[in-house]
């Protein structure tokens, strides 16, 4: 059997199942149709239990109720409804096809009928919906045997019977072959939206620590050539010092954008042409929190940190994602209040650990950076990634305060907690 792809086909106001798949040799065709020909005569000919001459009446219903098969494919319901009304003429003829029938009825007596309507009842069961299938083979089935008693009301149940269940069955195995497309479909439908859900959690993803390393070191390259411009005539040691900083702020940024972009190499693949370094690094964590702090201070932001309790071990996924709220809190801060403390609070316990990044309401009059609110999406995805929660808002004073929680190894994620009913991204005061 030949591997077929489902596919779906919008028609009209519905959609239609079809089955997708490479047209079959010409030859398979008409040899299927030629043993359904072999097969019909031969049931003719033995009708009454021995071989018997073909009248010309009966060759010629017989071969009109094998021709609509031939295009049972391309119409399927027309050529079902065709078969149906030749074999229907058949049946009501019977009394002049064959007199001596009414006498001595036997279970073959109407063959050929209904082995025309049985291959196109399959054909149309197999190739529209399991409603209309099963309505147009019933429908059919109930036809021949009601037609066979009203043309021949002396014959037996038994050949009409017969005839009601060869055409069910066929019916029924058109249906199954529906179902199992249907089915099909189905699930590549579901494969292929699961791989579209996939793609765009990657490029969320990707977007989100794009973001992180740009925003927070671009921040503070800013602040720090904003600084040189003011010391170069008034000091230059310390003008020199400040593009020091921003030297190094670059190189670090560029380190944390190769290892952001060598994730995104898969495993085997070459290197790019002219590379002699894997761009593949170690992510930053909470190891590398201290020197986050000095490079803002570095560029003139009011810092400070404190840790509380037992540090425990963390997922892989929970450092960075410690590492990058803080981050971006902190360039917010810088952002949103340039000027303001801020302070960096970690409180460990066993279960979890609470980082807390509060900035102080900024001076008044002091001019601040339009806020988006992608940080705050971004911190929040990463904290509920991470098997934690994040809450964000203003404080009494009219600073800003971001409270993050993530679970250690020891225990299980934490619920994901509301945000705060005072968080207004587009009115932000302080980390927004």
């Amino acid at each position: 059997m030949r591997q077929r792809t489902p596919a779906v086909e919008d028609a009209g106001h519905g959609t239609h199942t079809r089955q997708a798949h490479q047209p079959r040799p010409w030859w398979e065709g008409a040899a299927f149709l030629l043993a359904v020909l072999a097969l019909m005569l031969a049931a003719t000919s033995v009708r009454n239990g021995s071989r018997e001459p073909l009248s010309t009446l009966l060759l010629v219903l017989t071969l009109a109720s094998w021709l609509p098969l031939t295009v049972r494919n391309r119409w399927p319901l027309g050529a079902l409804v065709a078969a149906l009304a030749v074999e229907s003429l058949h049946l009501a003829l019977m009394p002049v096809i064959d007199p001596g029938q009414v006498a001595d009825p036997t279970w073959g007596a109407f063959q050929p009928v209904p082995l025309a309507t049985t291959v196109a009842a399959y054909t149309y069961a197999s190739r529209s919906s399991r409603v209309k299938g099963w309505v147009a083979g019933v429908g059919a089935a109930a036809w021949l045997i009601a037609l066979s008693h009203v043309a021949e009301p002396s014959t037996g149940l038994a050949p009409s019977l017969l005839m009601f269940d060869v055409v069910i069955i066929a019916t029924a195995l058109g249906a199954l072959l529906a179902g199992r497309r249907e089915r099909l479909r189905r699930l590549a439908i579901e494969r292929r939206d699961e791989t579209q859900r996939q793609i765009v959690a990657e490029r969320v993803r990707i977007a989100r620590e794009l973001h992180d390393v740009l925003a927070h070191s671009i921040t503070l390259v800013n602040a720090q050539a904003g600084v040189a411009a003011y010391l170069v005539r008034n000091d230059p040691r310390a003008a020199e010092e400040a593009l020091e900083g921003i030297t190094e702020h670059t190189r670090r940024a560029l380190d944390e954008l190769r290892a952001t972009v060598g994730l995104l190499r898969q495993d085997g693949d070459p290197p790019e042409s002219g590379a002699q370094e894997d761009l593949r690094g170690p992510l930053p964590g909470l190891a590398d929190l201290d020197q986050l702090l000095a490079g803002f201070r570095s560029a003139g932001a009011s810092v400070t940190g404190a840790v509380t309790g037992t540090p425990s071990p963390l997922s892989a996924q929970a450092d960075l994602a410690v590492y990058r709220i803080v981050q971006e809190a902190l360039t917010n801060a810088t952002k949103h209040a340039p000027g303001a403390p801020v302070h960096v609070q970690q409180t460990w316990a066993r279960s979890h650990l609470e980082v807390q990044i509060i900035n102080d309401a900024p001076a008044a009059g002091t001019p601040r950076g339009a806020g988006t609110g992608h940080g705050l999406i971004g911190m929040n995805e990463r904290a509920v990634a991470a098997g934690g929660r994040l809450q964000a808002g203003r404080t009494a004073s009219w600073g800003y305060e971001v409270r993050a929680s993530v679970p250690t190894l020891t225990t299980e994620p934490v619920a994901p907690a509301p945000p705060a009913d005072d968080h207004h991204p587009s009115e932000n005061r302080g980390v927004a």
